[in-house]
């Protein structure tokens, strides 16, 4: 028997065709289903019915619970080439640095090297250890059009913990574009 919990726990998992659900029960003990991610004629959002489902909760509000979504929508998404081109904005001198890869020669002999397309569009370097993060993107360095972003940081700035969030408010400014996600990996 599991330890009790106080509230219900979700660990949803949202992917292009199914999503899957491990939940812990105030009792301690885990449950699990399995739902198609789109059936528009039975339902809206797959993790809400999943949730009523499991709970017993029909209509109405849905119990206090501590939930957790997880994806592979929009990695499936890059990888496959679909949506918006993606603006790769990186540390000065690393532009070429996911191009360059690892070196990897899956035939160390060949002589006509294929690389697959890079995921990214158009890479924009940025000055992300010295100067301020509204002058990193100078006017050649603007992309053009509407574009998904990633921001990558060679070092973080131990100094400006909200460099990170500046950079991304610069760079929504300078291209118009859609929502960026500055994730650190410090969150």
């Amino acid at each position: 028997m599991q330890e009790p919990v106080a509230q219900w726990q979700f660990w949803i998992d949202r992917g292009g065709t199914f999503t899957d659900v491990v939940a812990r029960r105030p009792d301690g003990t885990l449950v699990t289903t399995k739902l198609l991610s789109e059936d528009p004629e039975r339902r809206y959002d797959a993790a809400e019915a999943a949730i009523r489902q499991l709970t017993g909760v029909g209509d109405g509000p849905l119990p206090h619970c501590a939930i957790r979504i997880g994806t592979t929508i929009a990695t499936n998404a890059l990888l496959e080439r679909q949506g918006e081109p993606v603006l790769l904005a990186i540390t000065r001198g690393f532009g070429d640095a996911l191009t360059i890869g690892n070196q990897d020669r899956p035939d160390i002999f060949a002589r006509d090297i294929r690389r697959p397309a890079p995921l990214f569009a158009e890479v924009v370097e940025i000055e992300d250890r010295t100067g301020l993060p509204l002058d990193a993107l100078g006017q050649a360095d603007k992309p053009k059009g509407r574009m998904l972003q990633a921001l990558a940081y060679i070092s973080k700035r131990r100094d400006n913990p909200d460099f990170t969030w500046e950079m991304a408010g610069a760079l929504k400014i300078s291209t118009d574009s859609t929502p960026v996600d500055p994730s650190d990996g410090d969150e």
